[in-house]
């Protein structure tokens, strides 16, 4: 069973409100959204090796900030290598200790992993990660194989073709995956002041009309729920600082290229993605760690209207749960996650925390509601 993600919103994490609870304090279970500052693999770090990561969205108790995003939450590697017994599956475990703000002033805590975001690993609830089994021999059926290459890098799948030889993957994370850490135990942080963020332009009259004249969907499945206003170059410079990667150059990496190739052989293709009023994305991003079959998706196209007096950008935001095989049309495509307005949430709170944002809003839509997960709501921002 993978583990869940844990949820985005643009407004950072949240804290259940209680009577007892005060800005600088958070109780066991809380939850920090956290990326990686340092490469990790189970194969090539020992115990005790200091792990860096730095907090993404601002866990906030109803209006106050607790824990602002850009704050680094440190701890160590207390397990790596393979797991002894049978299935001798890679494994990694860290334990967090150290909660530190922007003047480098230093908070204990207690925390494990809680998930990887978009990984091909499991994380028990220990907070250990464990590697895919051992695979040794290929299965005949294609999509059965194709689902292999899923979980495991398709590379490696040459040579237990080549010498039927065991694979035994290990654990690996590439500096900008994404996690989620849990507390075990309460910690106090120190009261912060945090300054005027982006403008908000829930009610502004310029972003209303625009919207509401704007299409709500690509076709029945995938919403319109990110609106971007920027000249292209903006566009791509704040996705890319923002930890996100152009399509073409994501799946034209090792590992994707490899699981491409793998699929090609066996006679499947990519299924293609819907066009808007007949026309492809003008620019597309993903975001993925180390599975081909979860990621973060956002398609753009240009529009003719403006806001702020920039070029505004129509988009998609859908993070992409699982690969499914058609055997009859030699078909792969992703199964979307019908948590689209997490997703939205997401899309937009990268973005500031990426420091490109100069005025964000959320503005509804009549007719625009779509499926449990959907609420219709369009996420706006001007690009500095």
């Amino acid at each position: 069973m993978r583990a869940r993600r844990s949820p985005l919103a643009a407004s950072g994490v949240l804290l259940a409100a209680t009577a007892s609870l005060s800005a600088a304090d958070l109780p066991a279970g809380t939850r920090l959204l956290v990326r990686l500052n340092q490469n990790v693999y189970s194969h090539a770090v020992a115990n005790g090796q200091p792990v860096d990561t730095i907090v993404i969205a601002p866990v906030r108790a109803g209006a106050e900030t607790v824990v602002p995003a850009g704050w680094k939450l440190r701890g160590t590697v207390t397990e790596s290598g393979v797991l002894p017994g049978r299935e001798k599956r890679a494994r990694l475990r860290f334990a967090f200790a150290k909660l530190v703000d922007d003047g480098g002033n230093a908070t204990p805590v207690t925390g494990k992993l809680a998930a990887v975001d978009n990984a091909r690993e499991t994380v028990d609830a220990e907070g250990r990660v464990l590697g895919v089994p051992a695979q040794k021999g290929l299965p005949k059926d294609k999509a059965a194989l194709l689902r292999l290459g899923v979980d495991l890098d398709p590379v490696a799948l040459g040579l237990i073709e080549a010498g039927n030889q065991t694979v035994r993957a290990a654990v690996g994370y590439d500096r900008g995956t994404e996690m989620t850490v849990e507390l075990t135990a309460p910690a106090s942080v120190p009261t912060v002041k945090i300054g005027p963020g982006p403008k908000d332009l829930a009610s502004d009259a310029e972003l209303k009309k625009l919207a509401a004249a704007l299409p709500a969907r690509v076709d029945a499945s995938e919403p319109l729920n990110v609106l971007i206003a920027g000249s292209r170059s903006d566009v791509e410079a704040a996705f890319a600082d923002a930890g996100w990667t152009a399509t073409d150059k994501l799946w034209a990496r090792a590992g994707p290229a490899a699981f491409v190739a793998l699929a090609a052989k066996h006679g499947f293709r990519p299924a293609g993605a819907a066009p808007l009023d007949g026309q492809d994305a003008a620019l597309s991003f993903e975001k993925q760690a180390n599975t081909p079959a979860q990621r973060h998706r956002v398609r753009l196209w240009a529009r003719t209207e403006t806001l702020g007096g920039k070029p505004a950008w129509i988009g998609s935001a859908v993070r992409a749960a699982d690969l499914v095989f058609d055997k009859a049309a030699g078909t792969y495509a992703h199964r979307a996650d019908p948590k689209v307005d997490t997703e939205r949430d997401k899309v937009l709170q990268d973005l500031v925390f990426a420091g490109r944002v100069s005025a964000r809003g959320l503005v509804a839509r009549r007719d625009a509601k779509g499926a449990a997960g959907d609420d219709g709501r369009l996420a706006a921002v001007v690009l500095k």
